[in-house]
């Protein structure tokens, strides 16, 4: 049994229906966010935005105990918050972190969507960038 089904036991359909939704749209959007950082023009806007992503997700996945993804999403969103004190552009190597964490949180939605076992977070998620 998968993820979606040990949901699906012990949520009900529309909230987990409402969530899967959600998170295939933040999973689409977190790329192109991404990738606009390196241009201060966008910076500001799209790290607000970013923010909002994982702070959404961290809500979600704590109420339906969703525990590694929800563990991810407070780290990323720490991360983010402190981004937010920056003017930007976003330096390569936080970029490229990031967009680990778009492969991440594709991968995830892959598992909820297909009711497999959530993959183990990569292992080049563990250690944050620095500002």
């Amino acid at each position: 049994m998968g993820m979606r089904k040990v949901l699906e036991e012990n949520f009900d359909y529309e909230i987990l229906d409402e969530f899967m939704d959600h998170f295939a749209m933040a999973a689409e959007s977190i790329e192109i966010l991404t990738i606009n950082l390196e241009k201060a023009e966008y910076y500001k806007r799209n790290i607000d935005e970013l923010f909002r992503i994982f702070h959404n997700i961290k809500s979600a996945t704590a109420y339906l105990k969703i525990n590694i993804i929800n563990d991810f999403a407070i780290e990323v969103e720490d991360l983010l918050d402190k981004m937010r004190d920056e003017e930007g552009p976003a330096k390569a190597e936080i970029v490229d972190w990031l967009l680990l964490c778009d492969d991440q949180m594709s991968e995830w939605n892959i598992n909820l969507r297909l009711d497999e076992d959530l993959v183990p977070l990569k292992d080049e998620l563990v250690v944050l960038p620095t500002l």
